[in-house]
């Protein structure tokens, strides 16, 4: 019997036992492995877990994203009302060649950072708006792929605009294709928030305000007596979309390469539609343009609309342009949308919200139809709970490499709050979390 590759070559049958075990138990790995399907977390990041969470000081909260070419995740929020950055390595640790740490803050004011976008050379920026002697302007930073402020930038890495209100407050970036910078956001002049106009600003790479836009690099846009704007995309053609809310209806506003209303966008620039308040716009590659939110209140839904490239309603979207999704009982609202590559959907936000006390991270992927894609976790819904408290997805984007998606946000239990990032997978793939050698 030595030839048997056993150490108990004393029985064979006690080999042939164990060799069947461990026959067993990895025809058992691989079927754990192969369960894993589209919608569910991603085992290959942070450790198997899929969610990572990251505290600076307790009162910390992620509500922007975008993921660098290399797949480098960055999450910019606020850490005890400062600009608060984070990257992460693909597989979830935080990346040790930015500022070191993973982590930067910048001390502004009082200051929260609520979007970030990245330039073709890799240098990063966020906007947000700083708080001084009662008042709050826009404030744009950049930073050096190593995560300190970029100099070349305004000369201090540090840019505020005042819109000429009291309170002014930068709430979405995007970058043109010459490099230019457009930040989009709210002023109003009293509080509560009345009399609210959206905000436009346009910068040069260097900082500046871009005087071709209108003058001055800026435009104000009431739309009605609570307009603001929560969400910036740009059409190919350079041509500036904003998505937010006007008083309790859904706001989308198209601006020309000069900062006028585009009156080719509904005869008038604006359309205004539904109950409840916009949160992102993305624009497809046709140019239609998806703009999703949620209808309000303490059991709203999920929204998404669908508009033609003219501002008219796109009926080839559930027919009439418009789709609303049940998550759950409660408070569900959509934060955020991007567009895969094969026209598929991915929404954003929260569920099962009750009073700031409970919440989940939810994704949904809707078809380009409108339909939910039930190639998703088999239902197209996904709903994630990180804590025993509020959990809000506030951002979502894809992997550049493999399609996979990330979702970026805030999870507060009972003492704190955290940065938090999920990341789901899009195809049944096996992973062996265990390799068996002799």
């Amino acid at each position: 019997m030595d030839y048997l590759p056993c150490r108990f070559q004393h029985t064979w049958r006690l080999c042939l036992s164990l060799a069947l075990a461990l026959l067993f138990l990895s025809l058992a790995w691989i079927t754990i492995a192969q369960a894993q399907q589209p919608g569910d977390l991603d085992p290959t990041f942070n450790n198997g877990t899929g969610i990572v969470t990251t505290t600076i000081t307790g009162y910390d909260g992620g509500f922007g994203m975008t993921i660098q070419p290399d797949g480098k995740i960055v999450v910019v929020g606020l850490s005890s009302s400062e600009f608060a950055i984070i990257r992460y390595t693909p597989d979830g640790s935080r990346d040790a060649t930015f500022n070191n740490t993973g982590i930067v803050t910048t001390l502004l004011g009082g200051s929260w950072a609520w979007d970030v976008a990245l330039q073709s050379d890799g240098r990063i920026l966020v906007a947000g708006e700083e708080y001084e002697g009662g008042n709050a302007d826009f404030v744009v930073t950049r930073y050096t792929i190593s995560g300190s402020l970029d100099m070349t930038f305004n000369d201090t890495g540090i840019v505020t605009t005042d819109l000429g209100a009291l309170y002014d407050f930068g709430h979405a970036i995007a970058i043109l294709l010459n490099s230019e910078i457009v930040v989009a956001g709210e002023s109003y002049q009293t509080y509560p928030e009345t009399n609210r106009s959206i905000g436009v600003v346009r910068y040069d790479n260097d900082g500046n305000r871009d005087t071709t836009f209108n003058t001055t690099g800026i435009v104000t846009t009431s739309v009605g007596e609570g307009s603001a704007g929560h969400s910036v995309a740009i059409q190919p053609d350079g041509k500036i979309v904003v998505a937010g809310s006007d008083d309790n209806n859904i706001a989308v506003v198209r601006y020309t390469i000069t900062g006028s209303l585009d009156t080719g966008f509904n005869g008038t620039g604006i359309v205004t539609a539904a109950n409840g308040s916009g949160g992102s716009v993305a624009i497809q590659t046709d140019n239609k343009i998806v703009v999703v939110g949620g209808t309000g209140g303490a059991t709203g839904d999920f929204i998404l609309l669908r508009y033609n490239e003219d501002g008219s309603p796109d009926n080839t979207f559930n027919d009439d342009g418009v789709v609303t999704t049940t998550l759950s009982p409660h408070g569900d609202f959509a934060l955020s949308v991007v567009i895969q590559s094969d026209a598929k959907i991915v929404v954003a936000g929260y569920s099962d919200f009750i009073n700031s006390q409970s919440g989940n991270f939810a994704i949904v992927r809707y078809n380009p139809d409108g339909s939910l894609d039930t190639s998703f976790h088999r239902s197209g819904i996904v709903t994630t709970s990180i804590s025993n408290g509020e959990d809000v997805a506030c951002s979502v984007a894809i992997q550049p490499d493999d399609g996979k998606i990330v979702a970026a946000g805030y999870s507060c239990g009972t003492d704190a709050c955290a940065f938090a990032v999920a990341r789901y997978v899009v195809t049944g793939s096996t992973y062996l979390p265990v390799v068996l050698k002799e």
